[in-house]
């Protein structure tokens, strides 16, 4: 599974980028953590990225930076924790990581292009 997800930036918040998410905008929101992992991405602080995301490691995207989020536990269907890798920053990523990949992966790889 490869998929390519935008997030945005607005009144100093981040949102994952779902014009046609069928739930709650307020779902959209990245928070504890993801909003940091966010911030760390967009090193251009343009307020708008675009990411890679695949459960497996990239082997034809040629990235520029490229960051694998490690499964931690899981809170049911609500969301998951996960351990950015090579930094020491905990990530909780929602319900809407469901919508987008289907499941909660072992890993997430993430990659810039």
């Amino acid at each position: 599974m490869e998929k390519e997800i935008s997030f945005v930036k607005l009144a100093g918040k981040w949102f994952a980028h779902f014009p046609d998410y069928p739930r709650s905008p307020e779902d959209l929101e990245m928070v504890m953590g993801a909003d940091v992992m966010c911030e760390m991405v967009d090193v251009n602080n343009t307020g708008f990225i675009t990411i890679h995301v695949s459960d497996e490691p990239f082997e034809d995207l040629i990235t520029t930076r490229e960051y694998v989020l490690d499964f931690v536990d899981t809170t049911g269907d609500e969301g998951a924790y996960y351990k950015l890798r090579n930094f020491n920053l905990d990530v909780w990523l929602c319900k809407v990581t469901k919508y987008a990949l289907g499941y909660f992966p072992q890993n997430i790889y993430i990659g810039l292009v």
